[in-house]
C-alpha cells in the first residue's frame, strides 16, 4: 500500500539534539541542491554570487543572483529586504544591501529602493512615496 511505501522511506533520528524525520533516501547530505548556494565550502551567498559572475564575464548581460532557502537563511535579517507581491502571480523578491553601512528602505508599491533618511524625510512631509505617490507604503525596512 500507498502508506507502505511512505512509511518505508522515512527514517527518524537526532541532528544537532533536535529529534528529525528525514524522507525519501535521505543520504545525509544537506546540499543536494549546490546549484542555488553555489556549491564548495564557505559562505553559500558569496558563492553564488561568484558563480553567477563567472557566468557572466565577458557576455554583458545581466543575471540576478538566485539561491535556495539555506543560502537565503544564512543572511543577517537586517541585510535583507523583501519586495511583496503587488500583483496577483508575481513572487516575493529578496535583496541584499551590498554596503550595510549605507541604510536603505524599500516604497513596497513600487519596489524602489532609497536612501532611509531621505525617505523618512519626504514620507514624513509628504504622507506619501516620493515616486508612486502611494499614502501607505509598507513596511519599508529591512525584514
Amino acid at each position: 500500500s500507498a502508506v507502505g511505501v511512505l512509511r518505508d522511506s522515512w527514517e527518524e533520528g537526532k541532528d544537532g539534539g533536535a529529534d528529525v524525520m528525514r524522507m525519501g533516501g535521505y543520504d545525509g547530505n544537506d546540499d543536494e541542491d549546490d546549484d542555488w548556494d553555489g556549491g564548495g565550502q564557505g559562505d553559500p551567498f558569496e558563492r553564488c554570487i561568484n558563480k553567477v559572475l563567472e557566468t557572466q564575464e565577458g557576455n554583458g548581460a545581466y543575471e540576478p543572483v538566485m539561491v535556495n532557502a539555506k543560502a537565503l537563511a544564512t543572511l543577517r535579517r537586517d541585510e535583507v529586504y523583501v519586495c511583496k507581491p503587488i500583483l496577483k502571480g508575481m513572487r516575493y523578491r529578496f535583496y541584499k544591501n551590498m554596503i550595510p553601512d549605507i541604510s536603505i528602505a524599500i516604497s513596497q508599491p513600487c519596489h524602489r529602493f532609497f536612501n532611509e533618511e531621505d525617505f523618512e524625510f519626504v514620507y514624513l512631509r509628504d504622507e506619501r512615496c516620493p515616486y508612486s505617490r502611494a499614502k501607505d507604503v509598507g513596511d519599508y525596512g529591512p525584514i
